[in-house]
C-alpha cells in the first residue's frame, strides 16, 4: 500500500543521502541544500514528500510553495496586479522531480498519482495561482516518458518540450577534445592566443569583486536583470564549498571579459551563470569557449561523468536562440529533450493575467 509523508526542512532525516543512493536520477534542485537556498532568497515554504510502499521508498520531491517576492527589496509583493491574477497567495514550483527511487513502473506511476492527487488538494486548500515542474534531472530514464507525460496530461498540466546537450566526460582528456566540432577547438585556439587566462574564484571576496560585479555590469549590457547582492551571497554561503565553482576569463591586463559557473551533483556538472563582455563580443574573442573546455576539464577532475550544457530551445524562433543552440552543439554532447509541465488553477485568472501585463506593456511603452 502507498502513503505519503511529508516533512519540513527541521524533520528531515537521511534525505540527502537517499538522493545520493539513486545517482543521477537525482538533481541538486531537490536538496536540502537548495531548500535553504531558496527559502532564504525567495522567503519560500520548502516541502518534503516521500511516497513509501509499505516500508520501501519508492519518490521523493522536494517543492516550494512560492509567494510574490521582491528579492532586491526582500519583501512581498502584494499589489494590486497580484490580488487581481490571484498571485498574492502563491504558486508550487519543483525541479529535477519527482525522484524515483524504484524502476518498477507500477508503483512509480502509482506513487506519481498519489503525489499529484496531494497537490492537487493542497493548491485548492490555499487557492493558489499556479502549479510549475521544470522537469525531471536531464539523465533520468522518466525525463521524456510516455506514461508520466500522459499522467501530467491527465492531472491537467500542460508539457512543453525543452533541451540540454549532456556531454560525456568519463572519456580521457584526448577522446573528449576528439568529439568537439572543429569550431569549439579553433575557437579555444585563439583565445588561448589571445593569452585569455582562466581563473578559479576561491573566496567570498573574490566572487563578488571578480565574478559577481563584472557579471552584473556584461548582463547590465546586454540588458539582462540579474539577482541582487543579497541573494548571491546566500547561495554562496549555503552550497560553495560542497557543490558551486565559479570562474572568470582575464586578458594579459587583468581585464575581466567573460564569467561562467557550475555547480556539481551526483556525478553531475550543470553550467551556470555564463557573461561575456562587450568588448569580448565586438572583438570576437572566443573566451566563453576557453571557459567551458577549462570547466569540463575541471568537471573531469572533480569526479564528474557527465557535463549538462543547460537549457536550449528545441525550436529556435530568432538568432539568438539559434546561436545558442549552435555553440552548445559543438562541445561533443548528446542532444536530449525533456518535459516541463504547468498547470494554471483558474484559466479566468490565467487570461486577466495576460489582460494585466498586456496593459501593463502598453502604459510603460511610453
Amino acid at each position: 500500500m502507498l502513503f505519503i509523508k511529508e516533512y519540513n526542512l527541521q524533520q528531515l532525516q537521511n534525505w540527502d543521502e537517499k538522493l545520493y543512493s539513486v545517482g543521477s536520477e537525482a538533481g541538486f534542485c531537490q536538496s536540502s541544500c537548495w531548500a535553504k537556498i531558496i527559502g532564504k532568497i525567495d522567503n519560500a515554504r520548502p516541502i518534503f514528500l516521500e511516497v513509501y510502499n509499505n516500508n520501501e521508498i519508492v519518490l521523493s520531491l522536494l517543492l516550494f510553495h512560492k509567494i510574490p517576492w521582491d528579492r532586491e527589496k526582500h519583501k512581498g509583493n502584494k499589489g494590486i496586479y497580484e490580488y487581481l491574477s490571484g498571485k498574492h497567495k502563491g504558486w508550487l514550483m519543483w525541479m529535477d522531480g519527482p525522484v524515483f527511487h524504484s524502476t518498477d513502473s507500477i508503483k512509480t506511476l502509482g506513487s506519481l498519482r498519489l503525489i499529484l492527487d496531494w497537490i492537487g488538494d493542497y493548491v485548492k486548500k490555499n487557492d493558489l495561482y499556479k502549479i510549475e515542474s521544470l522537469g525531471f534531472p536531464h539523465q533520468s530514464k522518466w525525463t521524456i516518458d510516455s506514461d508520466v507525460k500522459n499522467l501530467f496530461v491527465q492531472f491537467g498540466y500542460s508539457p512543453k518540450t525543452k533541451a540540454t546537450y549532456l556531454v560525456d566526460i568519463t572519456l580521457d582528456e584526448k577522446e573528449i577534445w576528439k568529439n568537439l566540432k572543429s569550431s569549439a577547438k579553433k575557437s579555444i585556439k585563439k583565445a588561448q592566443k589571445h593569452c585569455i587566462k582562466v581563473i578559479q574564484i576561491r573566496s567570498l571576496e573574490e566572487y563578488r569583486n571578480k565574478f559577481y560585479l563584472p557579471y552584473v555590469e556584461m548582463e547590465k549590457d546586454f540588458g539582462r536583470v540579474t539577482n541582487p547582492w543579497r541573494a548571491e551571497e546566500i547561495q554562496w554561503n549555503e552550497g560553495y564549498e560542497k557543490f558551486y565553482h565559479y570562474f572568470v576569463a582575464e586578458t594579459a591586463n587583468r581585464e575581466i571579459i567573460a564569467t561562467l559557473g557550475m555547480y556539481v551533483y551526483n556525478g553531475t556538472a550543470t553550467e551556470i551563470a555564463s557573461s561575456m563582455s562587450k568588448k569580448a563580443y565586438i572583438e570576437k574573442i572566443p573566451a566563453q569557449d576557453l571557459l567551458h573546455w577549462e570547466m569540463i576539464l575541471e568537471a573531469k577532475r572533480l569526479g564528474c561523468h557527465t557535463f549538462d550544457l543547460a537549457g536550449v530551445n528545441p525550436n529556435p524562433v530568432d538568432s539568438k536562440e539559434k546561436g545558442i543552440k549552435q555553440f552548445k552543439d559543438k562541445w561533443g554532447g548528446v542532444y536530449t529533450e525533456y518535459y516541463t509541465y504547468e498547470k494554471v488553477s483558474s484559466k479566468f485568472r490565467a487570461k486577466l493575467t495576460g489582460l494585466l501585463v498586456s496593459l501593463y506593456h502598453k502604459l510603460h511603452r511610453y
